[in-house]
């Protein structure tokens, strides 16, 4: 069935789309620049398969909070092929006949963009470092989540919700103190 693969390949960072019933069917591969040896880095993808024979999928994903692929019109399926994609596999992938060690942490998988994430600026792109936020409830007025700082242990810190279209909002500043919660002063203006 369709799969997306993902990793190191030497030389290169590749995402690989098979767009067949078998491995290596049609597939189609983006490359970026790799990922240097004993380094942390986020890796973000939102996909969306395509009606089968169509270019009418999307593939999009960023490394270190870059967009790298940015396909909105690709075929992530040809004629005949019906099966989603129904798993996804850690490692993602590692060759060029390597012997290698892939470490993960805070793998986050969904059926949406919509998500909550602290960022380190005032503002989506200015951000270098995200975390996100798993929310346990989420409705058309609230959204209540557990804080994960991850990396963000000092500095200023703002709110960031996305919502199901990828619109992303205005950030919040996040106040936080000793034994104290985290306070935002305003819910989250969309553009």
């Amino acid at each position: 069935s369709p799969a997306i693969f993902y990793g190191n390949h030497g030389l290169d960072a590749r995402l690989n789309v098979e767009r067949g019933a078998n491995p290596g069917d049609n597939e189609v591969s983006f490359f970026f620049d790799a990922i240097a040896e004993q380094t942390w880095v986020r890796v973000e993808g939102y996909y969306v398969h395509s009606t089968p024979g169509s270019a009418d999928g999307i593939v999009q994903m960023w490394h270190d909070l870059v967009n790298k692929v940015d396909q909105t019109a690709v075929m992530t399926r040809i004629s005949g092929i019906n099966q989603l994609w129904e798993r996804a596999m850690l490692p993602f992938d590692y060759t060029n006949f390597c012997a290698g060690e892939n470490w993960y942490d805070d793998v986050y998988i969904d059926n949406t963009q919509a998500r909550v994430e602290l960022g380190n600026a005032s503002t989506w792109a200015g951000c270098t470092v995200r975390e996100i936020q798993v929310p346990s409830a989420w409705s058309s007025t609230s959204i209540t989540f557990t804080v994960n700082l991850g990396s963000l242990t000092s500095g200023d810190r703002w709110l960031f919700v996305v919502d199901a279209d990828g619109a992303i909002s205005d950030g919040l500043k996040v106040v936080t103190g000793p034994g104290r919660p985290p306070v935002v002063d305003r819910p989250p203006v969309f553009d």
